[in-house]
């Protein structure tokens, strides 16, 4: 099932994601400027946030197999009418309000299934399952930008809807119903949200999306979905095309998306034993300020092989707080509305996914440079290292190991 799950999100985010590599050939098709092009990423992205809340209440009630398979396909139909696109208000509405929906159905119901089917080693499960995402983005936008080399790019766009089509079928194949909700027993294994907690086990509140708004660490988490979206996607979106303003050749400038997918899918997976060893909180405050200083040295950077090195880094950052933060939703107000809590999280980061690209393209717009961009990208990510501090467990939900929890 994992595995499944993966091959959805390598094909729902390697198709998304490879905007980067259509991006001056929709320029050319448009005449337009990039801030513009840029705008319907953040569409589809906003969208794909924005509706989250709907279809994390909808996986609660009824699983996630139907809405997967919804997703599915209206992600095809959008790419296949993206390979006719003719004007800019189509590209919005194709790329934009269509395959944004279709998005809605992928991250929550995804993350929210593995949450409340594992409990030991949820952090791993999350990691090895979001990876589809990083091994989506490290293959299909370098293969797509050799195949547009030859063929073009609207040719490119129906090999992008065959394969969402074709991907989602072992999901669908092997995914129930409505998957068992915990009971709220603790792991067998300690959960180290902070290292300092040694002898603390979080016990899970089990409570509604009221209960959790009323805490300082949800709002915490939601200020570190918003941070790293924002920073994620202006750099999805724009480094490819950054890469070749300095002159390096498009095929070679989309490998940085393959370094930074891998990046991410090591970050992911070695994330739980380094958060083991040193603490939660403490692992994602200095995965915040790695990305904060690839940032920082993305100004100036002109080298093919400096690039590779950034991206790899900053991959890494964003990808391991992606895991950690999930488990947390979970370990601080159990699973029973798990979605609904990481659909509402969602909205922040669809509101990241908006400003980060369009304030990146727009900032180059005018200085036709984006070395201001990756400057206030930088200083964005050190919001995140403060918003790191306040992540710990509500203190009614503590209870130490040598007493029973309440019924």
């Amino acid at each position: 099932m994992i595995g499944a799950l993966a091959l959805v999100m390598v094909a729902f985010y390697g198709a998304l994601l490879s905007i980067s590599v259509f991006l001056k050939p929709l320029l050319e098709e448009f005449g337009c400027t990039r801030a513009m092009v840029s705008g319907a990423m953040s569409t589809a992205t906003g969208i794909a946030g924005l509706f989250s809340i709907v279809t994390g209440r909808l996986t609660d009630k009824y699983g996630a197999r139907l809405l997967i398979g919804l997703g599915a396909f209206l992600g095809g139909l959008g790419y296949l009418l993206m390979s006719q696109v003719s004007s800019l208000w189509q590209l919005y509405l194709y790329f934009g309000v269509i395959v944004g929906m279709s998005m809605t159905s992928c991250w929550v119901p995804i993350n929210a299934t593995v949450c409340q089917r594992f409990v030991e080693k949820r952090v791993l499960a999350l990691g090895i399952t979001t990876s589809g995402v990083n091994i989506g983005q490290m293959l299909l936008p370098p293969l797509v930008a050799y195949f547009i080399t030859g063929h073009g790019w609207r040719p490119g766009y129906f090999i992008l809807a065959i394969v969402v089509w074709i991907a989602v079928i072992p999901a669908m194949m092997l995914l129930g119903g409505k998957p068992p909700q915990s009971t709220g027993e603790l792991d067998s294994r300690k959960s180290k949200t902070d290292k300092l907690e040694d002898k603390v086990a979080v016990q899970p509140r089990e409570g509604g999306i009221t209960e959790a708004a009323k805490t300082v660490p949800f709002w915490m988490l939601t200020v570190t979905s918003f941070v790293t979206a924002a920073g994620f996607y202006f750099i999805a979106v724009h480094i490819v095309a950054h890469a070749t303003d300095v002159g390096i050749a498009a095929t070679l400038a989309a490998l940085v998306m393959t370094f930074m997918g891998g990046g991410n899918i090591i970050g992911k997976l070695l994330v739980q034993p380094i958060a083991t060893r040193i603490g939660s909180r403490f692992t994602i405050l200095l995965l915040f300020a790695l990305q904060a200083l690839c940032l920082f040295l993305l100004m100036g950077t002109t080298s093919l092989l400096m690039f590779l090195i950034l991206g790899a880094a900053f991959g890494f950052g964003s990808g391991g707080t992606t895991p950690i933060r999930t488990s947390m939703i979970v370990e601080f107000f159990g699973s029973r509305s798990v979605g609904t809590m990481m659909g509402v999280i969602e909205i922040a980061w669809a509101i990241g996914t908006i400003l980060g690209p369009i304030l990146a393209g727009y900032v180059f717009d005018l200085t036709r440079s984006y070395d201001k961009a990756f400057l206030a990208g930088g200083f964005l990510m050190a919001t995140g290292v403060v918003a790191t501090f306040f992540l710990k467990a509500p203190r009614q939900s503590r209870t130490s190991y040598s007493q029973p929890a309440k019924c």
